[in-house]
């Protein structure tokens, strides 16, 4: 019995030296690790519930930009001047929430020469693309 308990205490103080710490010590610091680790959990839990609610409040949204297409032709003719007034087109175009931000009302999207109506017919034009309003739906 007493060479039991000398074995015994021998092999207690053997993994007390060995690990540094009683099994007891050793379950109340994987305790507390565990502990912190819970509580990183639930901040980090905490923020994605609350970018969570960010993204689903944009998702749904349509952003549309209100577009003026109109083709312009340089001539004294007045018929064609008219024609060309009475010829534009307004729409709405979905696009996305970036390129909303950076456009602006008044913002010419497209402003060109028309070449092949010159070399081919001997008109002298343009179309021109411009951004007429904004609206988020």
């Amino acid at each position: 019995m007493k060479k039991t308990l000398i074995t015994l205490s021998l092999i207690l103080t053997l993994v007390v030296v060995l690990f540094g710490q009683t099994p007891e010590e050793a379950i109340k610091s994987d305790i507390e690790k565990l502990l912190i680790q819970k509580t990183q959990l639930e901040k980090d839990i905490e923020k994605l519930i609350a970018k969570k609610q960010s993204v689903q409040g944009e998702i749904g949204k349509e952003y549309l930009l209100k577009i003026e297409l109109r083709q312009i032709h340089y001539s004294l003719d007045l018929e064609e001047q008219i024609a060309d007034g009475l010829n534009e087109i307004v729409f709405e175009l979905p696009v996305s929430k970036s390129f909303y931000n950076q456009t602006k009302v008044g913002t010419k999207l497209l402003d060109d020469f028309r070449e092949g109506s010159l070399l081919l017919k001997g008109s002298l034009g343009s179309w021109h693309l411009k951004v007429v309003g904004k609206r988020v739906k």
